[in-house]
This record gives structure tokens, sequence and C-alpha cells, in this order.
């Protein structure tokens, strides 16, 4: 099962479509939804740049890999290319710069995971979902689905004071000029770290470091509506037309 769910996804993915969800096979456990994952990462060939990590209502975190990681450049522009793109989060990126403990040698706490993060980047996730309902689908076929992640624009660097708990910053999203969000960009968790240590719910990617690993912290997130881009670092579709501008 795994690997047709993983082919119809794929499926859905290069040709920018939704399926039923009705239609499909959920799969019977979370380890059925990860292998989903990763068989679809590999029927294309794309390997694993990052992760995205989320936390459910229950406390528990679910995971998903991230394959298309596009770098801002000096100017802070940066080219993404995806067959569909639904939403986008504006967010807070960890780079990790040494690899992690194995689950149950050490106690997965802020003060224990921070030391092993080697920057802290602004980010932008596009999300593309291959299910008529996105996130509110079966939560193991979302799970499958990767959490519905499109791509990520990996933006600038920013100082360590933005991840501590209850900080608020100005944000402004807009697209082709019109500013579409101005608000309040807060975590939903209050704690842009609050993710970061239910990481040991997936001892198989804890060890990993590398400049591309980093967990997913919106500081905002917007319903499914268009595509647009984050801080000082402008996402142009892949003709060089639409011009999406967010700014903290």
């Amino acid at each position: 099962m795994p690997a047709t769910l993983a082919r119809q996804l794929s499926d859905a993915d290069n040709q920018g479509i939704r399926l039923n969800s009705a239609s499909l096979t959920e799969p019977a456990t979370p380890a059925e939804a990860f292998m989903v994952q990763r068989e679809t990462l590999a029927l294309n060939g794309w390997l694993t740049a990052g992760y995205k990590v989320a936390i459910r209502p229950d406390g528990s975190s679910v995971s998903a890999p991230m394959a298309h990681i596009t770098h801002a450049s000096r100017s802070g522009t940066a080219g993404f290319d995806r067959p569909a793109v639904d939403a986008l989060e504006v967010e807070i990126c960890f780079v990790l710069g040494k690899d992690l403990a194995a689950p149950g040698s050490m106690p997965y706490t802020r003060e224990t995971l921070l030391p092993h993060v080697a920057a802290i980047y602004s980010g932008v996730e596009f999300l593309g979902h291959r299910l008529d309902d996105g996130s509110r689908s079966p939560a193991l076929l979302f799970l499958a689905d990767r959490l519905g992640n499109a791509g990520y624009v990996l933006g600038e660097e920013l100082p360590a004071k933005v991840i501590e708990p209850g900080q608020t910053y100005p944000l402004t999203i807009t697209i082709n000029g019109d500013a579409v969000f101005t608000g309040p960009g807060k975590h939903p968790n209050d704690d842009p770290v609050a993710a970061f240590p239910a990481v040991r719910q997936r001892p198989d990617r804890t060890r990993r470091q590398g400049p591309h690993h980093h967990h997913r912290q919106p500081l905002r997130r917007h319903p499914d509506t268009a595509p647009r881009r984050h801080r000082h670092q402008r996402v142009y579709d892949a003709d060089g037309n639409g011009c999406i501008d967010a700014q903290v």
C-alpha cells in the first residue's frame, strides 16, 4: 500500500492536481505514513534537504521531509518553480551544525538542543496540497502527503532573540505590490523552539546535521490562498513575473 499511495501522491504533485481523499487508502499507522513520504521522494529522485515539524493539539509532533529548498540571494531574491502552490507560511528555521544525540541518551529540552543549532534563519514554506481537503484531510493521509509541503525558501540569518518565547514582530506580505496581510507575526505555540524538542518522536532523523536541516516554525499561518514571499527576499515565478514579498 505505501508504494501505491506514494505513486498517487507523486503523480498528483508533478501534475499540480488534488486527489479525492475518499478514494485513497489511508495509512494504517504513522510509521506507514512515513514510509509513503520516503517512497514519494525516492520515486522522484529527490533528496531530503530538511524537515518541517509541527505540533499536534495533543502536544505530540509530526514531521515531513522537504525536498525543494531554495536559498535567497544576497539581494533577497529567489526563484521558485513548482506545479502548484496553494499558500505560504512565514517561518523561523533552525539549521543544525552538529548531530543530535540518539533519543533516550539525553533529555531533549531547549537547553540541550539549542547548542546544536548553527544558525537561525527566516524562511517561507510554500504549501501545495495533493489532497482535496488539504490539512483537513484524514490525519495519516495528510502526514503521508508530507504535510502539504511544496517547497521552502531560506532567507536571511536572524538574531537569537527572535526565538525567545512571546515575541511578536510586525509582518507585512505583498503580492505584486499589493499588501495582502499586515499585522503581528507571532508563533502559534508562543515559543518558536516548542517543536524542536518534539523531534524525539522521530528517532530516524534526529541525528542528522547539515545546512538544510530545519524545523517548521511559522510566525503566522495563512489560510489556503495565493503564494507570497518573506522578509527582504523576493520570490518570482518560473518566468520571473509574479513577485511575492514579505517583510518582518
